[in-house]
């Protein structure tokens, strides 16, 4: 036991003086880094200050202090050959061919020779007007056509918007009135188109149409108990047999033209109970078989 607390207690001493070393070693590496830095802060500050103090004060006396100074005599030597070049160029200076100068001063020139330079202006800008009133006219054309453009757009995107507004208001009435009453014919009066233009009769049935006649006069079909109660008991007529028209028919819709009536189908004669007469004696099943479709 005392020979392992020596070796443990050795050990502990090594380790505590190897550490301390190490922050020894530490702490004067970072003390020699801060007085490098400021002593090289204290050499910039004196080395500026002296240049500023040689500035200001040379170091010759007073009457050699030409020589320490060359600059000035450059400057000087520099502003005195500029006034002598300027000088010389104004007294050399003679008539040009324009006679606009004489010695360094305003000469008026004679009066045929004004007069050919204001020709000669007059002349340059005649004949580049028409190249001005050209690019204003391009200018001037191409906004109109623009401005012409849009309102073009504008005015279709108004019409169309109206006709779809018109057409679907007249599909929301009709599908109203088929949920309320399916048997209830459709009105003639119906077009696809805008209501100002009035009503282009179909030449021939379209598939949902008659679809839609075949299946109101299809036998044994359940009638509209809830919507119409004086249907009960009614049974309607066989289908009836639609035939297509021709290719010299199948013309496109005018106002005017008659619309060639179907087949009509034999008469009902048996019921299953006597129905009472319905409220519209217009609507009969001729009326509805020959009921001129729209477009």
């Amino acid at each position: 036991m005392p020979a392992t607390g020596f070796v443990l207690m050795s050990l502990y001493f090594v380790f505590t003086t190897i550490l301390l070393l190490n922050m020894l070693i530490a702490q004067m590496t970072n003390s020699y880094e801060i007085v490098s830095r400021d002593a090289s802060d204290n050499h910039f500050f004196r080395f500026g200050s002296l240049v500023l103090e040689l500035i200001e004060q040379p170091v010759c006396p007073p009457p050699f202090y030409c020589l320490t100074m060359p600059q000035e005599i450059v400057t000087a030597f520099t502003i005195m050959r500029k006034k002598c070049n300027q000088s010389s160029t104004e007294e050399s200076s003679t008539l040009d061919p324009m006679g606009t100068r004489v010695h360094g001063k305003r000469h008026r020139a004679d009066g045929p020779w004004l007069e050919k330079q204001i020709a000669l202006l007059w002349n340059f800008l005649l004949d580049h007007q028409h190249l001005v009133q050209e690019e204003n006219w391009q200018n001037s054309l191409s906004k109109q056509l623009v401005d012409q453009s849009q309102n073009l757009r504008e005015e279709l995107m108004s019409r169309c918007d109206r006709r779809f507004d018109g057409v679907e208001k007249q599909l929301k009435s009709v599908l109203e009135r088929l949920a309320l009453n399916p048997m209830e014919p459709v009105s003639p009066f119906l077009s696809c188109c805008s209501p100002s233009r009035g009503f282009f009769p179909s030449p021939h049935p379209t598939a949902a149409s008659s679809a839609a006649i075949t299946l109101a006069h299809t036998a044994g079909t359940p009638s509209p108990d809830a919507s119409n109660p004086k249907l009960v008991g009614l049974q309607l007529p066989k289908p009836v047999a639609i035939e297509p028209r021709s290719a010299t028919a199948r013309r496109s819709c005018r106002r005017g033209r008659e619309v060639a009536p179907a087949r009509l189908p034999p008469p009902a004669r048996a019921y299953l109970a006597p129905a009472p007469p319905l409220n519209r004696p217009e609507s009969s099943a001729e009326d509805l078989i020959s009921l001129p479709l729209c477009c």
